[in-house]
């Protein structure tokens, strides 16, 4: 085992990792998005009156406004209400306990995911406290009753379980997610959590320790061109005057002046039991779990209403804002777009404006989605609650990027585009299209359990009901080509919108991207739950296809994978590859694009095709009645592309927008003086270079020689055996009309030559923070045993929040927010690389390089204790 090292720095400003709840990424790699059913983005905006008293805020008035029949009492809880999952063939059931705190508790296989939402956010902070929320968060980890500093880390990752919590706008939420594997887990996973959310310590040195974290995090984020976008976004829509980037998490000064007592009364007033409400679900009994969670949750007793709430005013701007920023870190013009809402108890309109959004960009044939094509560009639509007020509107976000010289021009055709939706209803075709979206979303959603309770945890806290969950198919059935339209006319008012538009320095020429393939971001709490190998079979087909069958009788879904690999890879010319992944997409010789857009979109097939220099892979994700019609449209788009010189054209401008609209990482140089001969350093920035060199005839080359040279294999998900007829599809369509030249084989990994000695690279840009990575090049020696001996060394030295990287340069030396490790591996070559992003200028201090030399001395320090001394 050979290990070299590579070390990249860019002194930098930076990024604050609040937790947001997942906005869509500024940078959508697909045309038109819109995800209706996946933890919703956050912001919400103005309303002309702020919440009054009178107004029933609490989560057991609205509870309470929906007349529920008592079912059943309990000890310390009462049974409200039983409902049917969407779905699923489970039901679930809505509790209140004795002391107000609201509890929803589903059965499904696999993992378990408990969270606790508290309806408190940053919009419920006056201007001076802002980022509160998000620092008795951050503190909450730091010791409670039962629990040392650390120490609920510490378990819960013993325990084998994940766990997080985030604060937004208008919600902060608390989760473990962890199979059960010994029946003391779960009461033992209840009793940390309740010690954690309700009884938190708040000592002086955990609260003085916190900050450093806290303000390196708001320093991160404030290097983030999206966030600068977003959040300006939102303050012109509505009216917030704030002097600092960060609307969750506030400012360094008042993270600076933030006492002991402002924390103990901001928790104590929206802390408490009747503003809470705890989601369960997974493997377990609803019966003894409410029971455990009764015991463990009403030791906090109810309080009295707290009438010192504040609530940030949302006063939608009289006309349309615009306003234009230079950014030092852009290389394209980033287009943010901001609109009012409904209500966020309006449910009908909710749904309404949901279907409006996805019938304008929620996929490719899309009319935002398609009008963005001829800019090489993507749009993405979001729709969100920004504050805790039930009342208040919600917020409705358009995000897009530009090549320089066209925003004004793609502005123009999105307003068209708006204006047409308020004018022109949809054709009934149009909104099946749309609703068969939504369902489709909600199906994918329904698989995963921290998915469902996050749908249940937005519908109580943020609409108010939790029938916008559970009712939501029969509500999108509901919805009429006239309700998507007066959801148009409503709420698209493009004379009271906010724009920003966020434009590269004139003199910046020079592009460069982020390349993902050796630090992918992989989040394992929305990962799939559940793959059981025991129903795992594999079969060699008579064209020499190797199909391999999970037959999963718990899927909703079913999903099928194809990958077809050359032994030897058949270029080495960075962006071919990127090319060809997008001219896949983009129609058939039988198809036009639009044609096969409309297949795939009519029956959520949902299809995607990928390149690189030595495979081609298909992906589809569908209703498992769908499945062999997916598997005959993928065939149709890996043997029948329509390679012309137009849409070759198209592609490679979107390779270029894609690629530029991308930050600068660190990782990207350490990979290219790594892997220069290695497809891990073909990177964004070595693509951007090359872009201009590549032909049709390159594409062409890459397509036709992995057609003709290649072994292939299908991996397929689904539930095969309580899917009458699904295996005898199955194995049809893997069998007609595909051929191979070479049965499935192990395929040699090329060659790549170990560097002799280490390089340091350096690059200046305008940050408030250095992004260091320091990345060593492992040739694995294909033993089983070396490989899970890098796995625990990771793990040990910065894989997780016990690691000792983490405890020393985050929690001692408080010199970053963000410090980890992470292993990744091909089996033949594999790197380590160690990431820290630490301050190093301060507009109140000044620049300094101190945290710079003792972050790479924590480096060098840790993997020597590791090198000298046994574990």
């Amino acid at each position: 085992m050979v290990l070299f090292q590579n070390t990249a720095i860019y002194p930098q400003q930076g990024w604050y990792n609040y937790n947001p709840p997942q906005r869509t990424a500024a940078y959508p790699q697909v045309a038109g998005s819109f995800n209706a059913f996946y933890p919703a983005p956050q912001p919400q905006y103005a309303y002309n009156s702020p919440h009054t008293a009178s107004q029933p805020q609490g989560i057991n008035p609205a509870m309470r406004s929906q007349i529920m029949p008592i079912i059943k009492r309990g000890p310390g809880y009462t049974e409200l209400f039983s409902f049917n999952v969407p779905y699923l063939n489970e039901k679930g059931r809505l509790y209140k306990l004795d002391n107000g705190q609201g509890v929803v508790i589903i059965p499904k296989k696999g993992p378990t995911s408990i969270k606790t939402f508290v309806k408190v956010g940053s919009f419920n902070e006056p201007d001076k406290l802002r980022g509160i929320s998000h620092y008795i968060e951050h503190n909450l980890f730091n010791g409670s009753e039962g629990l040392a500093p650390n120490q609920f880390v510490e378990n819960v990752t013993r325990m084998g379980g994940l766990y997080n919590a985030s604060t937004d706008t208008s919600r902060t939420d608390y989760y473990i997610k962890s199979p059960l594997h010994k029946e003391t887990d779960l009461p033992k996973f209840i009793q940390m959590h309740a010690n954690m959310v309700h009884f938190p310590s708040f000592t002086d040195e955990m609260l003085e320790k916190e900050r450093g974290p806290v303000i390196s995090e708001i320093r991160m984020y404030e290097d983030n061109s999206y966030d600068k976008a977003y959040n300006t976004m939102v303050k012109n829509l509505f009216g917030i005057n704030a002097d600092y980037q960060g609307l969750i998490a506030g400012s360094a000064e008042n993270i600076r002046n933030v006492t002991k007592k402002d924390v103990e009364k901001y928790y104590n007033t929206w802390y408490t039991p009747e503003n809470m409400v705890t989601v369960v679900v997974g493997e377990v009994d609803p019966d003894s779990t409410i029971t455990l969670l009764s015991r463990e949750m009403n030791r906090k007793k109810a309080t009295p209403a707290n009438n010192d709430r504040h609530y940030q005013p949302l006063n939608l701007t009289e006309k349309t804002v615009r306003q234009d920023i230079i950014d030092p870190l852009s290389r394209t013009v980033m287009l943010e777009m901001g609109f009012a809402g409904p209500k966020n108890n309006d449910i009908k309109d909710t749904l309404a404006a949901t279907a409006l959004l996805t019938s304008l960009a929620g996929y490719e044939n899309a009319p935002l989605a398609k009008a963005m094509k001829p800019f090489n560009s993507v749009i993405a639509a979001n729709m969100g609650v920004l504050s805790s007020d039930y009342n208040a509107p919600q917020l409705i976000e358009l995000n897009a990027n530009f090549t320089p010289g066209q925003e004004e021009e793609g502005l123009k055709t999105i307003y068209s585009v708006l204006h047409g939706a308020a004018q022109q209803p949809l054709s009934e075709k149009e909104l099946e299209t749309a609703k068969n979206k939504m369902k489709n979303s909600l199906l994918s959603a329904s698989e995963n359990s921290m998915n469902i309770v996050d749908m249940v945890g937005n519908s109580i806290l943020g609409n108010g009901n939790i029938a916008a969950y559970t009712q939501i198919v029969e509500g999108i059935d509901a919805l009429t080509v006239a309700d998507i339209q007066n959801a148009a006319r409503k709420y698209l008012n493009l004379n009271r919108a906010s724009i920003v538009m966020l434009h590269p320095e004139a003199s910046q020429t020079q592009p460069s991207g982020a390349n993902s393939l050796a630090f992918g971001r992989y989040d394992p709490a929305n990962a799939k739950d559940k793959f059981n190998f025991t129903n795992v079979r594999e079969y060699d087909l008579p064209n020499k296809l190797r199909l391999v069958i999970n037959d999963n009788p718990d899927s909703i879904k079913a999903s099928a994978n194809l990958k077809l690999k050359t032994d030897v890879p058949v270029t080495n010319k960075p962006g071919v590859a990127d090319v060809l992944t997008l001219m896949l997409n983009k129609g058939t010789k039988n198809y036009s694009e639009d044609q096969l857009n409309e297949l795939i979109d009519t029956y959520n097939l949902g299809i995607s095709a990928g390149a690189e220099s030595h495979s081609l892979k298909l992906t589809a994700n569908c209703p498992k009645e769908r499945l062999p019609m997916a598997m005959r449209v993928m065939k149709e788009m890996i043997y029948n592309p329509d390679l012309t010189q137009e849409k070759f054209d198209r592609a490679k401008e979107e390779v270029r927008l894609q690629f530029n609209s991308m930050p600068k990482d660190p990782g990207d140089r350490a990979l290219e003086e790594l892997y220069p001969d290695y497809p891990w350093g073909e990177t964004a920035r070595k693509v951007l270079e090359q872009l201009d060199n590549i032909t049709l005839n390159d594409v062409k080359h890459l397509h036709q020689a992995l057609i003709a040279n290649s072994q292939g294999i299908m991996t397929v998900d689904a539930p095969v055996s309580k899917t009458p007829e699904l295996g005898h599809g199955i194995f049809a369509e893997t069998q007609i009309g595909m051929a191979f030249n070479k049965s499935y084989h192990p395929v040699p990994q090329q060659d790549s030559i170990m560097p002799t000695k280490p390089v340091v690279i350096a690059e200046s840009e305008k940050r408030n923070q250095a992004d260091i990575v320091q990345v060593f090049k492992i040739k694995e020696s294909g033993n089983i045993k070396d490989h899970a001996a890098l796995m625990l060394l990771n793990e040990i030295l910065g894989g997780n929040s016990t690691s000792r990287l983490f405890m020393d340069l985050r929690e001692t030396q408080k010199l970053a927010y963000r410090v980890k490790s992470i292993y990744n591996s091909d089996g033949k070559y594999g790197n380590i690389a160690l990431t820290i992003k630490t301050t190093t200028e301060d507009a109140e201090k000044g620049a300094s390089h101190e945290n710079l030399q003792k972050s790479l001395n924590g480096f060098r320090n840790h993997i020597n204790r590791l090198i000298t001394t046994p574990v």
